[in-house]
């Protein structure tokens, strides 16, 4: 049965672990400690850093952050604000020389260029939404030193390929979908709020969601201060103080 406390890599496991197996035989897959991990083929992000290079805003030996402001049409409410992620981008561009790179794909180019009009600091971005392949997204995030997403596809995807990430929850549990880990020296620190009516969307009734707010709450709460804290942490190798070092959840 479908165990609603549980991370939903491990429901699926017990698809083929479950307990209508003979205990006697030797299990058909074993749970993994960690996830595999994603790669792509070198020439992809050798693609990318041209991409990169051809850039005014590129930053040669400076650390990479790449941020994805989007997230599935199944519930645009899991995106942070467009006016949290524009100060998020101003006060960290104003404090590192660091590459900030904008990803999304070609439907979502609109927002993430509103994204960056709002954040007005467009002469320290560099926006890829909509000119790159999935690979190429693969080998970006891969080589980037912090991943700052909301809880969507390219955090998973983030995760899976090693990288260390910053991840934004609020209609959704991280109870169930927090970021795994494929390296030991990877961390993810996810911020979500403990709001009444948190979490929202549930597999029982296929994740249909209806905000009673005209902008979500559990979002718009995130506050950019503390974000650009979590982004420093993991730029500067602070292990997260916590019970599981390679994961913290925020809660306030």
């Amino acid at each position: 049965p479908f165990n609603a406390y549980a991370h939903v890599a491990s429901n699926f496991l017990t698809l083929l672990t479950g307990d209508y197996m003979n205990p006697l035989e030797p299990a058909l897959v074993e749970a993994p400690d960690a996830l595999p991990l994603l790669t792509v083929p070198e020439s992809e992000w050798e693609s990318c850093c041209e991409l990169l290079r051809a850039d005014p805003a590129w930053r040669e030996g400076e650390a990479l952050v790449v941020v994805n402001p989007n997230a599935g049409d199944m519930a645009i409410e899991r995106r942070w604000p467009t006016e949290r992620v524009a100060e998020l981008l101003r006060q960290l561009t104003a404090r590192h020389p660091v590459n900030v790179v904008l990803i999304g794909s070609p439907a979502e180019r609109d927002h993430v260029a509103s994204v960056v009009r709002e954040s007005e600091v467009s002469g320290r971005l560099i926006d890829l939404a909509g000119r790159t392949s999935i690979e190429q997204v693969v080998a970006l995030l891969a080589h980037a030193d912090v991943v700052v997403t909301n809880d969507s596809g390219p955090m998973h995807i983030a995760a899976a390929a090693g990288s260390s990430t910053v991840a934004l929850f609020g209609p959704e549990t991280p109870t169930l979908y927090h970021p795994l880990l494929a390296r030991p020296e990877q961390r993810h620190i996810v911020h979500t709020l403990s709001l009444g009516c948190s979490p929202c969307m549930f597999v029982h009734d296929n994740k249909v969601l209806s905000c009673w707010f005209s902008q979500a709450k559990c979002m718009s709460g995130i506050s950019p201060a503390d974000v650009l804290t979590s982004v420093e942490a993991l730029l500067i190798g602070e292990a997260p103080k916590s019970a599981a070092p390679q994961l913290r959840v925020l809660e306030t």
